[in-house]
């Protein structure tokens, strides 16, 4: 590569900073980084160049630079008058690993909040452990970003000497949200028991901010301890959609041991709350749940439908497949478009009108990119119909399922 690229150096460092458009920028110093040592010397001139946009570009790609001679050309940026040419240098850092944590601890003390923010960002990316006690004295930076990067940086090493920091952002409700629901990720990423109690008290006060009310619920499923499960339960009925989403998804990944619980939501008078303990279910293996998903399918709200369909859909059972085929047999829109995937791998002919009415009735954007890159002529028509129907652009992917793929 640096044999290929070495005549171009000198070009590519001429786009730098004289191109509005964001990719021919990434693209430029992608190649200079890639290109080795032949690109250093040029990088080093043009970190002298009067225009601020080419310097700044020029420390991104020194970071992209596998070169040794690119940490000290890096430190040497962290002296340049602009604060965009600092911070990134900061960035640059990010890929250099703990021999630059400590110029990026001393960018934890620069003038420039975003020098500091991107200081923070470098930090967590490195994870190094040596950077704890300065990340806990920028929780409290007056910059509200700085504040939010160090939380997500401390949560991202991982050390249990930041809980208690942590706690104090997170129960600070003169706080803006933002540092409080990064602080609260960072609790779960770390896994203290400490901060259970905590978080659970934030999650019951519905009279707290619900983004961070919603961020206590996720945060909550990387405990698997059993003191989460009743409140998580209990937020499966709570009046905020996302709150409710979150404690889907934090029960899902306790698995079995929230099975039981979750399952008598089931029988609550809301739909609200019996299909966010159905979107539970998807997430935990045990046979014991397959009945009852099969039995919500039957559930006079066809939300509740839609989210059994889609719970069924992931399961490996030959109780769930009948319930589906039932399903589409009597032409049950959502449950079909619940589980739309299952029924395109299976690639029945006669399903065809069924999932082009329930891509009507029920269609969102996943689901008609599924369609697109089905296989299917016809469930690709109609993807297209509904896309310009919703004025939304479909895109190609290999990843999606494809008809018949299960036959």
């Amino acid at each position: 590569m640096a044999d290929i690229g070495a005549p171009v150096v000198g070009p590519l460092i001429q786009m730098l900073g004289n191109d509005d458009d964001v990719w021919v920028q990434s693209g430029v110093i992608l190649a200079l980084g890639r290109i080795g040592a032949p690109a250093i010397e040029p990088l080093k001139s043009a970190l002298h160049s009067p225009n601020p946009e080419v310097r700044a570009g020029a420390v991104l790609a020194l970071g992209a630079n596998h070169d040794a001679r690119s940490v000290d050309l890096l430190v040497s940026a962290f002296r340049d008058a602009s604060p965009r040419v600092r911070s990134g240098a900061a960035l640059g850092f990010w890929k250099k690993g703990s021999q630059v944590v400590a110029p990026l601890l001393a960018a934890l003390r620069d003038d420039s909040p975003d020098v500091r923010e991107c200081a923070a960002m470098a930090l967590g990316g490195i994870k190094d452990k040596h950077a704890v006690p300065s990340l806990i004295v920028t929780l409290k930076d007056d910059s509200r970003q700085v504040r939010s990067r160090s939380a997500m940086a401390l949560g991202s090493i991982g050390d249990s000497r930041a809980v208690e920091p942590l706690l104090t952002v997170l129960q600070n409700r003169s706080e803006h949200s933002v540092p409080r629901t990064r602080s609260a990720t960072a609790l779960g990423q770390i896994g203290d028991p400490r901060a259970i109690e905590p978080l659970l008290r934030i999650l019951k006060d519905t009279t707290d901010n619900t983004d961070v009310r919603d961020t206590c619920a996720s945060a909550l499923g990387h405990f698997q301890d059993t003191r989460v499960i009743e409140p998580l339960v209990a937020a499966l009925r709570d009046s905020n959609a996302d709150v409710r989403d979150s404690a889907s998804l934090s029960l899902g990944l306790m698995d079995r041991m929230a099975a039981g619980p979750v399952l008598q939501v089931l029988k609550d008078p809301s739909p609200e709350a019996r299909s966010a303990a159905v979107n539970a279910l998807l997430f935990i293996d045990d046979e014991a749940v397959i009945g009852p998903l099969i039995a919500s399918l039957e559930d006079q709200n066809a939300d509740v439908r839609n989210c059994a369909g889609r719970a069924l859909s992931g399961k490996e059972d030959k109780r769930a497949t009948a319930a589906l085929l039932s399903a589409l047999a009597r032409k049950d829109l959502a449950a079909v478009a619940g589980a739309y995937d299952f029924f395109i791998r299976q690639g029945k002919a006669d399903s065809e009108p069924v999932l082009v009415a329930a891509l009507t009735e029920y269609g969102y954007s996943p689901m008609a990119e599924a369609f697109f890159n089905s296989g299917n002529a016809t469930l690709k028509a109609a993807a297209n119909r509904w896309a310009r129907e919703h004025k939304e652009k479909l895109e190609e992917s290999t990843l999606d399922p494809k008809w018949g793929s299960k036959k």
